[in-house]
């Protein structure tokens, strides 16, 4: 599953979005990078990923707005969102969850529960996929 799987990793910290990146790529997913919010919704409007990583605090436009605005629409297909967050309060995690995230990480990212998350997201988003080809038949 890993190879035919894109995620968009959305976070302004080039540092975290490199060793991210190299995590996920270690495990064989095709990874693309955006550093904001404006240009998040600007990949999803070009292609839409299998998974997105979408950092809590970035300038111009932030991860919880980004997700209101793609769980929010009807233009957009199902795709599962994980919001990445500094903070590590319960308050944090459920709004992110209210929000529409599918998940949270907490930074900093430990790569075992990254991947595990990863993972279950994209049996999640197959699952969707599978469901809504079995409606259209």
């Amino acid at each position: 599953m890993a190879q035919d799987s894109t995620i968009y990793l959305i976070d302004d910290d080039e540092a975290s979005r490199r060793r991210v990146r190299g995590m996920l790529e270690g495990a064989g997913y095709l990874v693309q990078e955006g550093s904001d919010g404006r240009q998040a919704l600007g990949m999803v409007r070009d292609g839409v990923p299998d998974l997105m990583l979408l950092d809590v605090e970035m300038p111009v436009m932030n991860g919880p707005q980004v997700c209101r605005i793609i769980k929010g629409s009807q233009g957009f297909p199902f795709f599962p969102i994980i919001l990445i967050t500094a903070r590590d309060d319960m308050q944090t995690k459920v709004d992110a969850l209210q929000l529409g995230a599918d998940d949270y990480l907490v930074k900093p990212i430990n790569q075992a529960e990254l991947l595990a998350r990863v993972k279950s997201m994209l049996r999640l988003k197959k699952l969707q996929d599978e469901l809504l080809r079995a409606n259209e038949d």
